[in-house]
């Protein structure tokens, strides 16, 4: 049964396509298709609703944050990282600088022991590396942190009803979802033509949905910026 706000969820997805007529394939087939589905989506475009803050906290002794996809992740569903700030009290919305030269994180920082006391200080810089993402110096304290992220979908399961089986896309992608679906399980029968009809239908879906996020993203920025150019 959809949310409240009348978003899929998987079992939402699963019963579009037994009432199409495919209710003759196992569900974990079925499932398999909706997620194939559901990633083709996430990947088309970098939508703006993959944007996310997560806030986690480090304490002395620590020089990483979590961001291997599980339940003790501090950064759930962490696909990159766009900023870093620091929002304990004394050094509220401090932004912390990408390192990004190579060889002084390898020959500075890894070549030490980043949980000894001696190398902890107020935290300048961040590093995602190896599926750590390092904050150096390590804290000299309790802080906390606040990453803006863009999120990495993950397999629609059963494993939590509400939670993981519940897409990270908007309500209004749910149709798309759909159709990249339907494509998707005409295509393992083999009915082609009602394949191709539904890659038609989802690709026209994605490219005016790629003008409204190209709008959101580029026209809000000019919209800051006077225009002299008439002058």
């Amino acid at each position: 049964m959809p949310t409240s706000t009348g978003k899929y969820l998987l079992d939402d997805f699963d019963l579009e396509l037994t009432d199409a007529g495919f209710d003759a394939i196992p569900q974990a087939r079925r499932y398999r298709w909706i997620n194939f589905g559901y990633n083709r989506i996430g990947s088309e475009f970098p939508w703006t609703w993959e944007k996310a803050i997560a806030q986690f906290t480090m304490a002395p002794g620590e020089y990483y944050a979590v961001v291997v996809p599980g339940a003790s992740a501090d950064i759930p569903n962490f696909r990159t990282i766009d900023h870093l700030y620091l929002t304990t009290p004394t050094n509220l919305r401090t932004k912390l600088e990408r390192l990004d030269d190579d060889e002084y994180f390898y020959e500075n920082w890894l070549v030490q022991d980043l949980t000894a006391a001696s190398t902890r200080s107020t935290p300048g810089w961040y590093r995602y590396e190896d599926q750590r993402l390092y904050i150096l110096p390590p804290p000299a304290g309790n802080y906390g942190f606040e990453a803006h992220v863009h999120q990495r979908m993950v397999q629609l399961d059963k494993t939590v009803p509400g939670t993981s089986d519940l897409p990270l896309t908007p309500q209004w992608m749910d149709q798309a979802i759909m159709l990249a679906t339907f494509a998707e399980a005409h295509k393992r029968v083999f009915e082609l033509q009602l394949a191709a009809q539904d890659e038609a239908d989802l690709g026209q879906w994605i490219d005016q949905m790629r003008i409204e996020e190209e709008w959101v993203e580029t026209d809000q920025q000019e919209r800051v910026s006077p225009d002299n150019t008439w002058a």
